[in-house]
C-alpha cells in the first residue's frame, strides 16, 4: 500500500502481484522499468508511472539461471546467478552481441564509461571489467550480501539481499568515471 513504512524508506510505489511475482533484475533506463521475471524468465518492460507492462521480451531457456539486468538503450545485459558468462543482447532479436567473464556470479549489472560492473552475491564482492578488453580490472570485498545495482552519477548503490538494506559506495577510482 503506497505511503507505507517498510525497513525506514517510504514506498512512493506499489505495484501488483502481475509486476513482482518472481522477480531477480531491475533496472531503469531514465524513461522505463526493467525487471527480469517469471519462469520462464522474460523482461517486462513496465511504466513506473502506473505500474502497466508495455512490453514483454521473451529470454527462453538459455536465460533460467540468469540474474542480474542492464539495459543501454539498444541491449540488455545479463548476469548468471551461479559461475557463468556476463551476455550483452540485442533488444531487436535478442542475438548475443558479446560475453565477458567467467564471473563467480553476477547479481546485480551497471556500466560506467567503458567499464562494466557487477556484484557477486556468492562471493560477497564487486568486480569491474574492461569492456574494451574483457579483463577484470578492479575487485573490492562488499559488506553484507550483494544483489542488484545501479549507478546514481556519483556513487554505486547496491541492494544488501540478507539485511534488506540499501548500501552505496564511493570508491577513489569512480571519481571522475562520469567523463569516461
Amino acid at each position: 500500500m503506497p505511503g507505507s513504512k517498510e525497513m525506514g524508506l517510504d514506498c512512493a510505489n506499489r505495484y501488483g502481484e502481475e509486476v513482482s511475482h518472481l522477480f531477480t533484475g531491475l533496472t531503469s533506463d531514465g524513461v522505463w522499468l526493467w525487471q527480469m521475471a517469471g519462469h520462464p524468465k522474460r523482461i517486462r518492460v513496465i511504466d513506473p508511472a502506473d505500474g502497466h507492462i508495455v512490453r514483454e521480451i521473451g529470454l527462453g531457456e538459455h536465460a533460467e539461471w540468469m540474474g542480474g539486468l542492464f539495459v543501454d538503450g539498444t541491449s540488455y545485459w545479463l548476469g548468471p546467478e551461479q559461475e557463468g558468462m556476463i551476455e550483452q543482447h540485442s533488444l531487436e532479436d535478442n542475438t548475443v552481441l558479446a560475453s565477458f567473464g567467467v564471473v563467480p556470479s553476477a547479481e546485480g549489472i551497471t556500466i560506467i564509461g567503458s567499464t562494466l560492473w557487477y556484484t557477486s552475491y556468492r562471493q560477497r564482492l564487486l568486480a569491474a571489467v574492461d569492456l574494451r578488453t574483457g579483463q577484470e580490472r578492479q575487485r573490492y570485498h562488499l559488506p553484507g550480501d550483494p544483489t542488484g545495482m545501479c549507478w546514481d552519477g556519483a556513487q554505486l548503490w547496491y541492494c544488501d539481499y540478507m539485511h534488506r538494506q540499501l548500501c552505496a559506495v564511493q570508491l577513489p577510482v569512480l571519481k571522475n568515471a562520469a567523463i569516461s
